[in-house]
């Protein structure tokens, strides 16, 4: 309960893995139905990067600051994968300077259409009432401070039977990873049909091994692990990021060969424009 995002904000794990929800939110709102949108550790929802506590670290500068700053490759397939996430950080940044970044609650809250739902979640005190402030106004959304895997036994299944569950834990707890997979399997078995992302960092191979592993055996009808490496691997280190999207759109693993190559090589530069992944921990029938 003590890790505060505000010091990591707007990092590049934050940039791949925002673009990677933005992708999945706009595959799910191909069908006119609304669905559930459900973030288990939701922060604040948006972040000034000018706070003492963003300055503290810095991240931000190598992270959504350094995506804004250099040229992304001329495609116009990348650029409409992209717009999403550009479109949201143009919107909360005003004059081109990034000052502002978005959680994810505010990637939910902006790309959510009138008959979709977000839930936020968000468990540390001051936090909590900050995303209340920041979205108590927002129509069809809710604010909750319980624990991650108590609310998905709470939310799930959703009343309307599409819904996108992103889990993004700290990491900081040495039963985290155990915590994750068992929330996780109790909850694929309450709602089989949704779509998870759960985010993970590239710094201890045991852990991401352990993760991976466990979501092998669950019931899902496939599960897409992909992989983003910025710098040179070090265990130990925050070396990259990952993400694991369990009942993905069909379209997403095509779309992660564009843009992971992209990103790898705007955020890590082209020592590491190859240093990226996507792979089927469970193959689609």
């Amino acid at each position: 309960m003590n890790y505060r995002h505000v010091y990591h904000a707007g990092n590049f794990a934050d940039v791949v893995k925002h673009i990677i929800l933005t992708r999945v939110i706009a595959y799910m709102q191909r069908k006119e139905a609304g669905f559930m949108m459900l973030d288990t550790h939701a922060g604040i929802g948006r972040y000034d990067l000018a706070s003492e506590q963003a300055q503290k670290t810095g991240e931000a500068d190598m992270g959504i600051k350094r995506y804004f700053a250099l040229e992304m490759p001329s495609d116009d397939h990348l650029d409409s994968l992209l717009s999403a996430y550009d479109n949201i950080v143009k919107a909360l940044n005003a004059g081109g300077k990034v000052t502002v970044a978005p959680g994810s609650p505010e990637i939910l809250s902006r790309m959510r259409r009138p008959q979709d739902r977000c839930v936020f979640n968000e468990l540390h005190p001051a936090d909590s009432e900050t995303l209340e402030a920041n979205y108590q106004r927002e129509k069809k959304t809710e604010v909750t401070r319980i624990n991650a895997w108590t609310v998905l036994r709470a939310k799930l299944p959703p009343h309307e039977r599409r819904g996108l569950i992103l889990i993004d834990p700290p990491f900081e707890k040495k039963s985290e990873t155990d915590d994750l997979l068992n929330g996780l399997s109790q909850a694929i078995k309450r709602f089989s049909t949704g779509t998870y992302l759960i985010w993970y960092p590239l710094k201890d191979d045991a852990m991401g091994n352990k993760l991976r592993d466990g979501i092998k055996t669950m019931e899902a009808s496939s599960a897409l692990d992909t992989k983003l490496q910025i710098k040179a691997s070090k265990d130990g280190s925050f070396y990259g990021s990952g993400m694991v999207i369990l009942n993905p759109p069909y379209t997403l693993f095509d779309e992660l060969q564009l843009l992971l190559a992209a990103l790898a090589d705007s955020l890590g530069g082209s020592a590491n424009r190859d240093n990226w992944a996507t792979d089927w921990l469970i193959a689609p029938k």
